[in-house]
């Protein structure tokens, strides 16, 4: 049995104990509570880490908080081991038994989270109590949910912050200390926190490291090209690297590769693996000094949509040469299989979640203590706003991003039982349980607090990832490679109202390219009227407003 506990403490297995009938909880004498999941793996929980309800209920043996109360949340559908329902379904009956609610576990496919949610919200029918979205909603949502802040630093919960930052009054400054900063924005809007931090989704360049460091390699790919082989600096020399490799079989293990990994399907978020290239093609972050900073989908001031400059046009054509350096089927290449594929040692390169870090560990897995992990490479082609025309720069800053869903936890302001549902998410998001989502790949919670990381980034134990199945070279790796991307200045991270429209959109103008029905210019065009038709129906001047303010503008 493989038990998790607070990162960097021991487990307190060996003492004296109390267990329920069900068997999936157990309080020890020291007032700790372990609590089982259902692979197996349990999670101590240190005393004064629950909450003093739960914790209570447990010392006393009697009611239990929630008993006779049911809650209902949605969520994505990606099975019992697959990301975000794999992280929720498998603390069902421990949720149950520790609490005494009944919980109900509603699961939809990505596409179709949106209008099951927002006609439960907005029609007032308030048949689920919570919901755990992509943070991309809570334009939409705020309104019709819950505020946490003052629940967040309530004893009776599982602490979410710190006792400092506890004390700091404005919602806009807490968080600064358990999370990283470029994450803290996208669970609140102003000073109002709507979302329990769980999952951290930033995209980071993962690469076959034992084939860009290997010196025959290295010594063949200069003879072919002039070039040194070496991790790529700019998108333009990852093309090339990945392009090259495509279709060789450099190992000599009869095996050849594909240059990318990347998912096409639809409902795959293909939108934000366009994003993540596409970003530093039109923007320089601090750049406005130089003519070219600016934002990514809006103007600011006109909410005329920028996705058809000539600078997304250039991004989407890389595009589409990157993926035809990758499977012939990448269209029907879902999220799960994007990450499988990659960690089965299929290509030389992947952009993606940190999802692939954790299911490379797998014992299934082709790759293992060969992941070379860094932040995405910015490009050396940028589009100048100022002087409407494409530039070369030659030492472009990497892509920091928080893009991703950043699936978290959201009490809706219909639900009966808010307080129920509330600590079902602050259980999910509490720091024991993030040993838990470090550990195992299927989950999709990936690291993002300063807790998950190794030092001198943070104070997380290598035992913890050793543990959990970790290459120790890996692990340095991934915890180095995240974090440095978290702690650049990103780009934007898109939540205004109407975000699942205008991304379907997108997506679908992105996958139309790639599979050659349209060009890039004509896809990109089409978006920017899709999206002006969009703008003007929700209304452009509170759109101006939101995207102003999501975007740290006002």
């Amino acid at each position: 049995m493989r038990t998790a506990a607070l990162l960097g403490s021991v487990c307190l297995l060996a003492l004296p104990a109390m267990a329920s009938a069900a068997g999936m909880v157990t309080r020890h004498e020291d007032g700790s509570i372990e609590v089982k999941s259902d692979v197996g793996d349990t999670v101590v929980f240190p005393k004064g880490t629950l909450g003093s309800l739960i914790e209570d209920a447990w010392a006393n043996g009697g009611k239990k908080p929630f008993e006779g109360i049911s809650t209902a949340v949605v969520t994505l559908n990606a099975g019992p081991r697959g990301a975000i329902s794999g992280g929720l379904l498998p603390w069902q009956a421990a949720w149950e038994e520790l609490s005494g609610a009944k919980l109900e576990v509603v699961l939809k496919p990505f596409n179709d989270l949106a209008p099951v949610i927002f006609n439960d919200i907005f029609t007032g029918t308030g048949a689920y109590d919570g919901f755990v979205p992509p943070m991309v909603f809570l334009g939409d949502m705020k309104d019709k949910l819950v505020v946490l802040n003052d629940r967040m630093c309530d004893p009776k919960f599982p602490p979410v912050f710190t006792a400092d930052e506890c004390q700091i009054a404005d919602g806009a400054k807490r968080g600064l200390e358990t999370l990283m900063p470029s994450m803290q924005p996208l669970f609140r809007w102003g000073a109002d926190w709507y979302a329990v931090p769980w999952d951290a989704d930033s995209h980071i360049l993962y690469y076959r490291k034992d084939i860009i460091d290997d010196p025959k390699i290295q010594a063949q790919y200069k003879a072919d090209t002039g070039k040194e082989l070496r991790a790529p600096q700019s998108q333009q020399e990852m093309l090339e690297i990945g392009c090259y490799f495509n279709g060789k079989d450099p190992l000599g293990n009869g095996k050849k590769l594909y240059g990318f990994m990347q998912p096409g399907a639809l409902n795959s978020q293909l939108f934000d693996w366009y994003k993540d290239i596409a970003n530093p093609w039109v923007s320089v972050v601090d750049g406005a000094k130089d003519g070219f900073g600016q934002t990514f989908s809006f103007d600011p001031e006109t909410m005329e949509p920028l996705v058809n400059n000539p600078g997304q046009v250039a991004a989407l054509e890389w595009l589409k040469k990157a993926y035809a350096c990758g499977p012939s089927d990448f269209a029907s290449i879902d999220l799960g299989g994007h990450f499988n594929r990659f960690a089965q040692g299929e290509a030389v390169f992947s952009w993606s979640a940190g999802d692939i870090a954790a299911l490379s560990q797998e014992k299934e897995s082709k790759i293992q203590g060969k992941l070379g992990v860094m932040p995405i490479p910015g490009s050396t082609e940028v589009y100048n706003a100022r002087d409407k025309k494409m530039v070369t720069i030659a030492a472009p800053p990497p892509a920091y991003n928080v893009l991703g869903a950043s699936w978290s936890g959201e009490v809706s302001s219909l639900s009966k039982n808010p307080d129920a549902t509330y600590a079902l998410f602050a259980f999910l998001g509490s720091g024991p349980m993030r040993v838990w989502n470090v550990k195992w790949g299927f989950d999709g919670i990936d690291i993002g607090r300063k807790s998950d990381f190794l030092p001198p980034d943070g104070t997380a134990s290598m035992d913890t990832y050793v543990a959990g199945g970790f290459d120790k070279g890996d692990a340095e790796r991934v915890s180095k490679g995240i974090h440095d991307n978290l702690a650049g200045k990103p780009f934007e991270y898109f939540k205004v109202p109407g975000a699942a429209e205008y991304n379907l959109a997108l997506e679908i103008a992105v996958q139309q390219t790639l599979t050659g029905q349209l060009t890039p210019q004509a896809a990109l065009d089409g978006v920017a009227e899709q999206w002006k038709t969009i703008t003007e129906r929700l209304g452009a001047d509170s759109q101006k407003e939101a995207y102003a303010l999501s975007n740290g503008l006002k």
